[in-house]
């Protein structure tokens, strides 16, 4: 089975929330050194016919590039076997429901002395359709 099948085959079996994982890419040793050259850009670790790649979707070698790379080896055929030698899944982050712009403001508001009475605030609207910042002032 080609590489870049194998990836795609490997990537369908991991955790949802993977982050970071390892990879042993066996080939023949006659075309390991070779192999490396062409995954340069991934900094593989050699040792024998064995070469180690780590993959990260946070930055680095990513899985996209990981699959470009893996069809530059099967194009030049390099064949092997792709297995998976670690993954680290990364933490699940704590669902909750956004707050709205009023609940947010008015704990604000509420944080503040009883005596204000001007206030300064830059509001960051995350919309296409408006300005990215809204500079506003409030008297009392």
């Amino acid at each position: 089975m080609r590489l870049v099948w194998q990836w795609i085959n490997l990537e369908r079996e991991l955790p949802r929330n993977w982050s970071d994982l390892r990879l042993v890419l066996k080939v023949r040793e006659q075309d390991a050194e070779r192999a490396a050259a062409l995954l340069g850009g991934a900094n593989p670790m050699r040792r024998g016919d064995s070469i180690l790649l780590f993959v990260s979707r946070s930055g680095g070698f990513g899985p996209e590039a990981l699959r470009r790379a893996l069809l530059r080896l099967d194009r030049r055929g390099i064949g092997g076997t792709l297995e998976l030698a670690g993954v680290t899944e990364a933490e699940a982050a704590p669902e909750s429901e956004p707050e709205s712009l009023v609940a947010a403001w008015d704990a604000e508001v509420a944080k503040l002395p009883d005596d204000w009475s001007d206030m300064y605030a830059e509001i960051v609207l995350r919309s296409s359709d408006t300005s990215n910042a809204l500079r506003c002032s409030l008297r009392r």
